[in-house]
This record gives C-alpha cells, sequence and structure tokens, in this order.
C-alpha cells in the first residue's frame, strides 16, 4: 500500500524487524520495514481485516499477497473480469469488474 494510502487509514503504523523488498518484471522494485496490522478493507459490504505493509509504488493503491487470497478463499477469473470471495462466515462475495 502506498504511504498517501496509508495516511487515509485508522491504522497506526509499525516498524517490523525486517525490511521487505518486493520486485516484478516490469521493474517494479521497493523496500519497507513499515506495516499496518488489522487494517480494515471493504468488498461488497463485507469488512476483511489484514496487514498491510508501506511501498512506494506507482499505479496501486492496494497489493493482496497470496497469503491473503489464500486465506479468504479469493478466486480470480480474468476471462470474466471477476473476483470471488468465499469467507468462511458468509456466502460468496463476487466482484464484476468493467471496462476494457
Amino acid at each position: 500500500m502506498t504511504p498517501k494510502v496509508a495516511s487515509q487509514l485508522l491504522c497506526t503504523p509499525m516498524e517490523i524487524e525486517y525490511e521487505l523488498c518486493i520486485s516484478a518484471p516490469v521493474g517494479l522494485a521497493a523496500t519497507s520495514d513499515v506495516m499496518l496490522k488489522d487494517c480494515p478493507i471493504i468488498i461488497n459490504e463485507k469488512k476483511f481485516l489484514t496487514h498491510l505493509v508501506c511501498l512506494e509504488v506507482k499505479d496501486f493503491d492496494i497489493i493482496l499477497g497470496m497469503n491473503y487470497l489464500a486465506r479468504h478463499g479469493v478466486l480470480v477469473n480474468c476471462h470474466k473480469k471477476e473476483v470471488s470471495i468465499k469467507p468462511l462466515d458468509v456466502g460468496e462475495l463476487v466482484y464484476h469488474g468493467n471496462g476494457i
């Protein structure tokens, strides 16, 4: 998550014991040792808590990692532009994208 987004959340930043390095084939590279614990993310009016790492990246506000996606039973269907979430306490939530 970008520091700009982090400043808008009601979560307290904390320094972590190690520095995380994130890189991607398109040239994205960032490091951080700051995390926000138990931040709420609201998807289709359902609140999920997650830990977010602050990173200076362009074009993205928040990147959800594989651990978060697996814990919440997230399935991504690129062809249908659809993301489904199957949390344990409620039925399936589906988000439909739009655009190109």
